[in-house]
C-alpha cells in the first residue's frame, strides 16, 4: 500500500524546526506558556483540548459531534457534504463508505512520529476520501483541504496535524513563489518536527508549564505543537 512519498528538502526542514522552536519558546511579548494557558482555559473562547476530546463518538465514523467540533476551528461543512458524511449518506454515493473504510485503516493509537511509508499512505487515502466528500462539484477550483485536514485531525488527533493556511505558511509550506501545497509533503515535515529532539523537549516542557498554570493541554505532542504554531502566528511575535 505504500507509495513514493515526496521528500522535503533540508532547508525546508531546518526552517520548520527553527520556526517551531520559536513558537514553543518563552521569548517575545507573548510567551508560549501564556498563549497556551489562554488557549486551553475552559472559560475562554478558544477550541483548546475540546476539539479533539469533546464527545468523540464512534472512532471509525463521522458524527454530528465531529462536524460541530469543526465549527470550533472556524470552518463549516455545508449541507451536501453533511449528508454525504453522516448516516444515510450511503445512498448519495461512495463518500461515506469510503471515509469509514479509510478511518478503519488508521488506528486511534497511531502517531505521526512513528509512521512508516505504509501508514503515511493510509493517511493520504483518508485525507483524499474526506476531501472528496467535501468537494463541491460546481466549484472545480475550490479545494476544501483545510476543512478536510481539520476533520482528519479531529478523528485521529495523534496522527493528523490541523494543517491550516496560517500554520502551513509559517512553516514555509505555502506562500508567494511556492508550489501548491501537498498534504503528503506536509505530513513528512510535521513528522520531522516530532522526531527532532529539541522540538520534543520544547513541546514537553511547554506542556508541563501549561499544566503548572492550572490548565490541561492536549495529550498528543502533535496537538500541543499545532496550538503553539497557530497562536504564535495569530497572536504575533511581539
Amino acid at each position: 500500500m505504500s507509495e513514493n512519498l515526496p521528500v522535503p528538502g533540508d532547508a525546508l526542514l531546518e526552517n520548520a524546526v527553527q520556526v517551531s522552536l520559536l513558537a514553543l519558546s518563552e521569548d517575545g511579548k507573548y510567551p508560549a506558556s501564556a498563549r497556551l494557558a489562554a488557549y486551553y482555559r475552559p472559560d475562554g473562547n478558544y477550541a483548546g483540548a475540546s476539539f479533539a476530546e469533546m464527545d468523540p463518538g464512534d472512532a471509525d465514523d463521522v458524527g454530528t459531534s465531529d462536524l460541530h467540533a469543526l465549527t470550533m476551528l472556524n470552518v463549516r461543512v455545508g449541507p451536501r457534504a453533511t449528508r454525504r458524511l453522516l448516516p444515510g449518506g450511503e445512498r448519495l454515493g461512495p463518500y461515506r463508505d469510503d471515509g469509514r473504510a479509510c478511518l478503519s485503516r488508521v488506528a486511534m493509537t497511531d502517531r505521526l512520529e512513528d509512521a512508516g511509508p505504509d501508514l503515511l499512505a493510509r493517511m493520504s487515502e483518508l485525507f483524499l476520501a474526506v476531501l472528496g466528500a467535501l468537494k463541491d462539484p460546481a466549484r472545480s477550483r475550490s479545494v476544501p483541504w483545510v476543512t478536510a485536514s481539520k476533520l482528519c485531525s479531529r478523528k485521529r488527533p495523534g496522527t493528523f496535524p490541523v494543517r491550516d493556511r496560517v500554520v502551513c505558511q509559517q512553516l514555509g509550506l505555502l506562500g508567494s513563489g511556492l508550489p501548491r501545497g501537498d498534504h503528503r509533503l506536509d505530513y513528512r515535515v510535521f513528522q520531522h518536527l516530532l522526531r527532532n529532539s529539541e522540538v520534543i523537549r520544547a513541546v514537553d516542557d511547554l506542556g508541563d508549564r501549561v499544566r503548572a498554570s492550572g490548565q490541561r493541554p492536549d495529550q498528543h505532542r502533535l496537538k500541543v505543537l499545532d496550538a503553539a504554531l497557530w497562536t504564535h502566528a495569530t497572536w504575533g511575535t511581539g
